[in-house]
């Protein structure tokens, strides 16, 4: 367009947008990033929801105040029926449970350990399948 002459301006806004539930972490997101954090496993329907439980974080699904939470770990969402919690709830999962010794005093049980992947089998070399094998002398 310079090059033709002709000059113009962009005008750019930014828009900004107010975001629910910004920052929040459903039930499997929690197990995700506590998971990555520890040595063996942790499921949602396992761990979690006897955490929740235990620490009273919300109440139970159906509950007539399912807004009685407590808000540095989890939010009830109304538009969803559904309870959200806050990376401050990993953090505390993690303080908790963080260890094989916390892990076994808190659900008297040893933790399943993550399941290791083999590598796969490194190629052979051309040079290494050609070398000639040790002969047995029985014969």
């Amino acid at each position: 367009m310079v090059e033709a002459g002709r000059k113009g301006t962009v005008i750019l806004r930014d828009r900004h947008v107010e975001v629910a539930d910004k920052a929040k972490l459903r039930p499997k997101e929690v197990c995700a990033v506590v998971g990555e954090r520890l040595p063996f496993e942790f499921s949602v329907y396992r761990e979690h929801l006897e955490m929740w439980q235990r620490f009273g974080v919300h109440p139970p699904k159906g509950s007539a105040k399912p807004y009685d939470t407590d808000a540095r770990y989890c939010v009830y969402s109304e538009a969803f029926d559904y309870y959200l919690y806050t990376p401050a709830w990993g953090e505390k999962i993690v303080r908790e449970v963080g260890t094989h010794e916390k892990y076994r005093a808190y659900f008297g049980k040893e933790p399943r350990m993550k399941k290791v992947v083999p590598l796969p089998k490194q190629a052979v070399s051309p040079t290494e399948e050609s070398e000639p094998q040790p002969r047995s002398e029985s014969a």
